[in-house]
């Protein structure tokens, strides 16, 4: 799926006048004039899915620093993890998603996804001042920044999505983001298969270490002690042993971790930041752990994008990242449902609910009858792609729902 096609996919799950919303509606069920005879009620029934998603964390001392995904404001959020509460924010009104972000002594840097025309796209948090707003440094270009990283003398370097790929940094002594240039197109060339891990020994760097990494991703990277920790894909950390090489995958009793963007250590616990919109704290010596619901300990409640809608069974299902949503028709009640990914696209079939989840993560189920959690059913490497592009979908009684500004809305026609 193109970047134009996605753009004109999301415009269209967030149809903002119910003139549209009429339009839309009325040839799909009854001829145009008993939709001028009888125009429909629209009926807004709140928003469609509330979590506070994740796309990056980093630690700095006592505190992880995790940045929002699919949120508008967009936000930083300061998890104390003494107390287990959100101590600070830092609300940036353009942009929808933070993925890049790195600190240093002073500054904690982070880089911001798909904003406003012309907007900043760099920015930058006093560690010490977490009462003070962020500061905008500028903008690089229009790339969409997708990481960050500041090295030791302050200087922060910064890359994300444009042709061709680029380097680009700031420098606070002169103040300035400037591009680096693009590397050889050989050295930027990717390809399938597994990934491997590089280990080198900084007192002799002409000699390293590779070791293959059979999973999808190597990210989150955090080095404790002899080990090193990284997420190899949805729900699967795994740990290396710097001394004996060995490579084994964390199992843990307890909550699915979902997609990882980032971790600590505090307190002989690895902490584990989850697109579910908690924190896990890993007892890594007895594979147990426990969770902190970010909203819970602060973090703003606020809608999330949503990406489909489904309506089957008494249900509405709004998905978005992380999570569909499920709404009862009879009693209102929301129950959000764990789902690594987005589901771009769904359908009911047989009473089953089935979600092809963006990106790569395969074909799940959900049986509304049971109490488990949705499931993998097969696994799609391609990324799903919508069966239709009508954003409208219909209970059994021929009402219509869609969204509109993130709210879930009801067509009586």
């Amino acid at each position: 799926m193109t970047d134009k096609h996605l753009l004109n996919r999301r415009r269209l799950l967030q149809l903002t006048v119910a003139s549209g919303l009429a339009t839309a509606a009325g040839p799909l069920l009854t001829p145009t004039a008993h939709v001028a005879d009888c125009p429909p009620v629209v009926t807004d029934l709140g928003p469609g899915v509330i979590q506070f998603g994740s796309k990056s964390a980093v630690q700095v001392g006592d505190t992880i620093y995790i940045g929002s995904r699919n949120l508008e404001p967009t936000y930083v959020a300061a998890f104390h993890l003494p107390t287990r509460k959100v101590t600070a924010l830092a609300e940036i009104p353009d942009g929808r998603s933070i993925q890049g972000i790195d600190a240093d002594s002073q500054y904690l840097y982070f880089a911001i996804e798909n904003p406003a025309a012309k907007a900043g796209t760099v920015y930058r948090w006093k560690l010490d001042a977490p009462q003070e707003p962020a500061e905008v440094l500028g903008r690089a270009g229009n790339v969409t920044l997708w990481t960050v990283s500041v090295a030791p003398d302050g200087v922060a370097y910064f890359g994300g999505k444009e042709e061709p790929p680029a380097l680009w940094q700031y420098d606070p002594a002169t103040d300035a983001i400037t591009s680096l240039g693009s590397p050889e197109p050989a050295a930027t060339a990717g390809g399938s298969g597994p990934s491997h891990i590089a280990i080198m020994d900084l007192g002799n760097p002409a000699t390293s270490t590779v070791v293959e990494n059979p999973g999808v991703t190597t990210k989150a990277m955090l080095v404790h002690g002899d080990d090193l920790y990284f997420v190899a894909g949805a729900n699967d950390v795994r740990v290396l042993s710097l001394t004996t090489k060995l490579l084994t995958k964390l199992e843990v009793a307890g909550p699915d971790f979902g997609e990882v963007w980032g971790m600590g250590w505090f307190e002989d616990k690895l902490q584990v930041v989850s697109a579910y919109g908690f924190v896990a704290h890993v007892d890594v010596a007895s594979r147990t752990a426990s969770t902190t619901d970010l909203i819970e300990a602060g973090a703003p409640a606020q809608p999330q994008l949503g990406m489909s809608i489904t309506v089957g069974g008494g249900f509405v299902y709004v998905a978005a990242n992380g999570v569909p949503a499920r709404h009862s028709l009879g009693t209102g009640a929301v129950l959000n449902l764990a789902v690594p990914g987005e589901a771009k696209d769904a359908h009911l079939a047989k009473g089953m609910l089935y979600m092809a989840q963006y990106s790569g993560l395969g074909l799940y189920g959900y049986n509304p009858a049971s109490a488990a959690l949705p499931a993998q059913r097969r696994i799609l490497r391609d990324r799903p792609r919508d069966s239709g592009h009508h954003p409208l979908t219909a209970d059994e009684r021929g009402r219509l729902y869609t969204l509109r500004d993130r709210n879930l809305i009801r067509i009586d026609t």
